[in-house]
């Protein structure tokens, strides 16, 4: 059975993030410590759940009925004759892919071994 590649792509950002955790706590605190991991792994994690929730959110076009507005009101308001460029631009949910999948999968994923540190700790 093949794994999807975003699943792929997510295990590879997840195992990168923790070396990156690890190589930051032992950078920074010049230590390596279990509180240390809590904390750089919940900064870790957020950051990938803010950015896969902001990209899914834009996949699904919130973002596009405030773009046609905002493209509209230029229309009107312009006296420009460069206007035949604005029809022809793509909508900002037409320029995203798998994207918000492999964030929120990483950074849940991250999440959850934050949790059980914390559980350890």
């Amino acid at each position: 059975m093949k794994m999807p590649k975003y699943i792929y792509n997510s295990i590879i950002f997840t195992l990168t993030s923790l070396v990156l955790v690890v190589l930051i706590s032992l950078i920074f605190y010049k230590e390596f410590s279990l509180l240390h991991f809590i904390n750089i792994t919940f900064g870790f994690s957020s950051i990938f759940i803010l950015f896969g929730l902001l990209t899914f959110i834009t996949k699904k076009g919130f973002f596009d009925g405030i773009t046609y507005s905002f493209r509209k009101l230029y229309k009107h308001t312009t006296r420009y004759q460069v206007i035949e460029d604005l029809d022809e631009m793509r909508m900002p949910s037409e320029t995203i892919n798998n994207i918000p999948f492999i964030f929120l999968i990483t950074g849940v994923s991250l999440l959850f071994i934050m949790i059980i540190a914390l559980l350890l700790y």
